[in-house]
């Protein structure tokens, strides 16, 4: 079908037009059989076919056809990369400037369109698994208030790790069959097993590529023996014979390769492997170009080992992408292979699912995988997996000249060159399966109360048993065992305080729902709360501690990392001894050392990952020790330190949340630790890591040194100022996004409100007094605000204040609210926390109930993060003057009730965002 015929099915002439210039000019089978099925007329529809053969724009028509009907969309993804990946696709085509779709993103790491995505305001959303589930929780509607969900690599519902989540998540979104079309798209799979009937979903399935695939083997005389994928066609091509092992032998024929003007794309089984091999090759390949544009991008990131690797192989085209490297590396790495500078990429499977890198062969240089289960192991890698790895070859390049792919293993004699022809070339393909089982069945009751599926033994029993896994269990004997994990979980959850019983029917509390949101083992969970309900401040390196008991932090596999190693125990024994002596030692690190200590090393054995990664974390957040000190110190790579300080910081992020219910005086510091544990910045670097350029540890501390600490710093600076601290090119960059933010945030909501006050017909000079004057004039404006009824405030100007004292004094329900009114000659400049704060010591006559200072144009992020410590200890908010105004002009357009509205100023404390006025007062 030629690629203008969709305007035969309803697709607009603007969306034809913008496929027409990404290069598209028919339809594949695939997506012609998906359109004649019902795709972009509401059917339910499973898509299955092999990688490389069209699935991602069955999708993405679905989606942006259903978003220009002004309908809702959620796509969902396996991978944060994956999530970024199409986020940047989409808006690309149709964002702003296109078709001005408004497509939001959220993931564990991206939390800034969360509000958009509960009022519903997108036309397409794109999620991870985990983070809808998790959403689920707090807003189980998400899902009903869209007309489509999209999910991605769906065949996943077979991974041992992840698959257990996604099933849960399908089971919630067959409840709406009927209500919202379904859209699944799978890799190729062996017999779907029912999946289709169950999830109310026609297969549409189709096995040919669009590009032909050669999968084989190269055996030690250099032969290439492969079968096409399409036509089952069997042939040879020669490669130079072995000489030396087979990883010699690898190196000869991508030399080969890349002297024949090609890119390749090898596939390693593990993060060393990826980077030793790069090092040979750069030394090999020496005669190969630098990759001039990758390593300008590579030397303007932070300091890392994979950046000293990169930094050196990329001088000859060589690069290599795995879980060790930063996002930013591998996004770099990526960047320049797709541009063709980049001639060989060694990676890992982090680039085998998704990513979109064309490329004519890929070469799966190891015959097996490392598994860790208990223990490292090296297992055969699963049939879907080779099909997946090597099915990345022959995607279409820029200039459409690739007539087929190549997918390589490499075979040490006739023995093995059978064993992988056998195993992995002609073996069938894995069933699709349920990898749920029963072993965390408390989570998953406690996920469905929290999410209003059912409130009842009977409906939770009949729930879990419309489960995908519910094919296995037919007998009577695995029925009553499903059942008694039920149970227990029930009970689990009452034990730990999770879910209340109110006769039979079951009931999520506020914290049961935190640990269902967040994702957390129940036990991990109970360690957190009883922590947070027994102690009355925040000692870091306690709160640390604590946080690495959790299984989520202590019981994960940190590579290469051996925790019994005795030089690292010595230094830290030796330290938390001495820390012990000085009294440095606080709460439960103080407890459990003081007892072990006497009983002897066994006894401090069993907790050296804690004690390690305490000080360890402890080290990022109150030193200002380079990146390379710190692992040195500690002995481990910055891959390890960084996953550890993820784990930790959701552990952090979960107090966080606990303390908002049982005692939110201490959600200031939490909030903090977990922000800049994401960042691995120390605490100081707090305004730092609000500043959307990447910053490394290295580039914060020598701001830091150099008092660049707050956003006034960097004002009125040429980037040239930043010479021998970091690269004027970044620092540039820092100016204009702070400039920017604050540009917005006030200039933005002054234009907003006065169009919408317009559009009502109501007089604007009221707010742009409010926005324009400075002084008494501004206290004036305020008070004639109040004096409107948009609140039920009355307010009145202090006219015999004494020197120092607040501006205005607010009554509600015959309790008193002294206020500062505070305005910056320009926006250039922003309210200190000094001058935020001091309404309280100047009100001390007033005895008033609760304290505001009204700021314009904005608030130092210091002084925001002292108005929630000061709203800890007092009723005092600080709000930025256009949130004020927000809520006046919401008032007029009738979205707030003008009661509730008052009980949200008087009893917030804190900094009062817009975000946090719509998430509290909206109807």
């Amino acid at each position: 079908m030629n690629i203008r015929e969709l305007k035969n099915h309803g697709v607009p002439d603007e969306v034809i037009s913008i496929l027409v210039e990404a290069g598209y000019t028919g339809l594949l089978d695939i997506q012609v059989k998906a359109i004649e099925n019902g795709l972009l007329s509401g059917e339910n529809l499973l898509i299955i076919a092999p990688t490389s053969s069209g699935k991602t724009l069955i999708g993405e028509m679905a989606a942006v056809i259903n978003a220009y009907k002004m309908k809702r969309c959620i796509y969902i993804v396996p991978f944060k990369a994956l999530a970024e990946e199409k986020y940047e696709d989409l808006n690309d085509k149709y964002g702003k400037g296109k078709l001005d779709l408004k497509i939001i993103i959220s993931n564990g790491d991206r939390k800034e369109s969360d509000e958009d995505l509960r009022v519903g305001n997108y036309d397409i959303a794109i999620l991870t698994f985990e983070k809808l589930s998790a959403l689920l929780v707090i807003n189980p509607s998400i899902i009903e208030n869209s007309s489509l969900v999209i999910i991605d690599e769906v065949q996943m519902i077979s991974d041992e790790e992840r698959g257990g989540r996604l099933e849960l998540l399908l089971t919630k979104i067959r409840e709406y069959s009927g209500k919202i079309q379904i859209i699944a798209l799978s890799a190729v799979a062996g017999k779907l097993n029912g999946f289709d009937t169950w999830l109310g979903v026609k297969p549409i399935v189709s096995i040919h590529r669009p590009i032909e695939l050669r999968q084989g083997v190269i055996i030690p005389d250099g032969t290439y023996k492969y079968i096409e994928w399409n036509s089952k066609t069997q042939g040879e091509e020669s490669f130079p014979a072995r000489e030396g092992d087979i990883n010699q032998h690898i190196l000869s024929v991508v030399k080969s390769l890349v002297n024949n003007g090609e890119q390749v794309v090898i596939i390693k089984n593990s993060v060393p492997s990826t980077q030793s091999m790069a090092i040979e090759y750069s030394r090999y390949l020496n005669h190969l170009p630098a990759a001039s544009n990758t390593l300008q991008l590579i030397n303007d990131l932070p300091e890392t080992e994979t950046k000293d690797l990169l930094s050196k192989t990329l001088r000859h085209s060589i690069g290599f992408h795995n879980a060790d490297c930063e996002l930013e590396e591998r996004l770099a790495v990526e960047k320049g292979f797709r541009e063709g500078e980049i001639r060989v990429i060694i990676a890992t499977t982090t680039l085998s699912m998704g990513v979109n890198l064309p490329c004519k062969t890929v070469i799966l240089a190891d015959n097996r995988k490392w598994q860790f289960k208990h223990t490292l192991q090296l297992v055969p890698w699963t049939v879907g997996e080779v099909r997946n790895i090597l099915g990345r070859a022959g995607r279409l390049l820029s200039d459409n000249t690739t007539d087929y792919g190549r997918g390589i293993l490499f075979a040490e004699d006739m023995r093995d060159y059978r064993q992988i022809i056998n195993t992995y070339l002609n073996a069938s393909l894995e069933d699709l399966s349920s990898a749920f089982t029963g072993t965390h069945i408390d989570k998953i009751v406690l996920d469905i109360i929290s999410t209003n599926y059912a409130n009842t033994l009977e409906k939770i029993e009949r729930f879990i048993f419309s489960m995908f896994a519910a094919n296995r269990w037919k007998s009577e004997e695995a029925k009553s065992s499903i059942l008694k994990y039920i149970i227990d979980g029930i009970q689990r959850c009452v034990e730990y305080e999770l879910i209340e019983v109110n006769e039979k029917t079951y009931s999520a509390t506020d914290l049961g729902k935190i640990c269902a949101s967040m994702g957390c083992e129940l036990q991990s969970f109970n360690i957190l709360k009883k922590y947070i309900e027994n102690i009355k401040s925040i000692d870091t390196l306690d709160t640390i501690f604590v946080s690495s008991l959790a299984t989520e932090v202590c019981n994960q596999y940190y590579r290469g990392v051996d925790w019994n190693d005795g030089i690292r125990k010595e230094r830290i024994f030796s330290r938390i001894s001495s820390m012990f002596q000085s009294g440095e030692l606080v709460g439960s690190i103080y407890s459990m050392y003081n007892e072990a200590k006497d009983i002897g090393r066994y006894a401090l054995n069993k907790h050296v990952i804690n004690y390690v990664i305490a000080l360890l974390a402890k080290d990022i957040l109150e030193s200002n020790h380079f990146n390379r000190e710190i692992t040195q110190a500690y002995m481990l790579t910055n891959a390890n330190i960084r996953n550890i300080c993820i784990n930790l910081a959701w552990m952090v992020d979960v107090m966080y949340n606990i303390a908002e219910i049982l005692n939110p005086s201490l959600c200031g510091k939490l909030q903090t630790i977990s922000d800049c544990l994401l960042e691995r910045s120390p605490i100081e670097a707090r305004f730092l890591n609000s500043i959307k350029i990447n910053l490394g540890r290295d580039d914060k501390i020598r701001l830091i040194n150099n008092n660049f600490k707050s956003e006034d710093d960097f004002l009125d600076k040429n980037p040239q100022d930043f010479t021998g601290i970091i690269s004027p090119r970044r620092a540039d960059r820092i100016i204009q996004y702070i400039n920017q933010k604050r540009e917005k945030n006030n200039d933005f909501w002054k234009t907003d409100h006065k169009r919408r006050l317009g559009k009502l017909g109501y007089d604007v000079a009221i707010i742009e007094n409010i926005y324009n004057v400075s002084g008494t004039d501004l206290e004036c404006a305020i008070r004639d605000l109040f004096d409107t009824g948009f609140t039920e405030f009355n307010a009145t100007r202090i006219t015999d204040q004494k020197a120092g004292e607040p501006d205005l004094l607010l009554t509600f329900n015959g309790k008193k609210i002294t206020a500062q009114v505070t305005a910056k000659e320009s926006n250039n400049k922003f309210v200190d926390s000094k001058k935020a704060g001091d309404v309280i010591p100047q009100s001390a006559r007033f005895k008033p109930d609760g304290y505001i200072c009204f700021g314009r144009p904005d608030f130092q992020e210091l002084a925001k993060e002292n108005a929630q410590e000061l709203g800890d200890i007092h009723n005092y908010k600080a709000i930025p003057i256009y949130v004020l105004a927000e809520a006046f002009v919401l008032v007029k357009e009738g979205k707030v009730n003008i009661k509730k509205l008052s009980n949200f100023i008087f009893n917030t404390r804190g900094y009062i965002s817009i975000k946090k006025l719509h998430r509290n007062v909206l109807e």
